[in-house]
């Protein structure tokens, strides 16, 4: 018995390792579609919003937060508004992802669909992430600017990712996955 519980630590700050660099590698691909994204165009589905194009002015991530911002326009200058969004996600660790899907229905498409698509990750419920949302809606008649802070939790995220990326990031989250339901998996059996 006293040889096993060593064993058995080693093991399990192996995974622990194991699971950061999963997630650091997911993080990584995400940084590069985020450097991508930023300043592309893209439409808003008809009936969806006031504003018909948005503009990607900001998008970072890292190991503990992700940041988007967005510009939302009209095309045709029928409405005499704008407005910037800013939406910054704190990711706790040990995220756990429930599932990843391409999201052919959200309400944002890009210019070049379907080479750029938006990547929805599905996170735990148990472990709601804190979502806050920075919102400045400008009048540009008068100029007459609000702004409204807003925060929630949410166990959604929504990334723009390019298609020939996609199978990558797929197999990062996969391998991540593995890591994370591997621990918990090995985890269970000693309890």
């Amino acid at each position: 018995m006293k040889k096993v519980l060593p064993l058995f630590m080693l093991l399990i700050s192996f995974c622990g390792y194991s699971q950061q660099k999963e997630w650091q590698k997911i993080v990584s691909l995400l940084k590069e579609e985020g450097r991508y994204f930023e300043g592309k165009k893209g439409f808003i589905k008809l009936g969806e919003s006031e504003h018909n194009t948005f503009t990607v002015s900001k998008f970072e991530v890292n190991d503990s937060l992700i940041n988007i911002g967005m510009k939302f326009q009209d095309r045709f200058e029928n409405e005499g508004s704008e407005q910037f969004l800013e939406e910054t996600t704190m990711l706790y660790p040990e995220i756990k992802i429930n599932s990843a899907a391409i999201a052919y229905g959200y309400r944002f498409y890009f210019e070049d669909f379907p080479e750029a698509q938006f990547l929805k990750l599905v996170f735990e419920e148990e472990f709601p992430m804190t979502h806050q949302i920075i919102s400045i809606y400008k009048d540009l008649k008068t100029g007459q600017e609000d702004l409204s802070v807003m925060e929630e939790t949410t166990y959604k995220i929504y990334f723009p990712i390019r298609n020939k990326n996609r199978k990558k990031i797929l197999k990062a989250i996969d391998e991540y996955q593995l890591q994370t339901l591997k621990k918990k998996l090995e985890n269970d059996q000693y309890h």
